[in-house]
């Protein structure tokens, strides 16, 4: 691939966890489980992208970088994972959706879930602008 094709895939990659973070906030907020119920399977869109062995980030990006990204994004998935599963039954079945009853204290439960995942999220995306910086910095002939 090309610099210009791996720095914009990366980009593609930070845009795409932001709506999705926008999605997760606005379907908490105004309580819309059917969008709750899209948005399962949603969250690995990060992963189809960025570990695309033909971008080759691994290598162009150092085993600290890339691990840290993978890491932050493992947590923030599992988090989202964990805020699908108060409203979900089964979040392995996606054609099939059955909601859970949920209480105040689910609510509130999903709430600091929700406070670590944009933590998480932010962190992620700074490595993720870290890893940009590192793009444009090498030279073509890297990629």
């Amino acid at each position: 691939m090309s610099k210009t094709k791996t720095i914009d895939r990366l980009k593609k990659c930070i845009d795409v966890q932001s709506f999705i973070m926008m999605r997760i906030k606005n379907s908490l907020i105004k309580g819309r489980e059917k969008e709750i119920a899209d948005l399962l399977g949603q969250e690995d869109k990060f992963a189809e992208m960025f570990f695309d062995k033909s971008f080759k980030f691994e290598e162009l990006l150092g085993t600290i970088l890339y691990n840290g990204i993978s890491t932050y994004y493992n947590d923030w998935k599992l988090h989202c994972q964990r805020i699908f599963s108060v409203y979900v039954k089964d979040i392995s079945n996606k054609k099939k959706v059955k909601f859970n009853k949920v209480t105040e204290m689910d609510l509130d439960i999903v709430g600091c879930f929700y406070d670590d995942l944009v933590v998480l999220n932010d962190k992620l995306k700074s490595q993720c602008e870290t890893a940009l910086f590192r793009l444009h910095a090498l030279g073509d002939e890297k990629f």
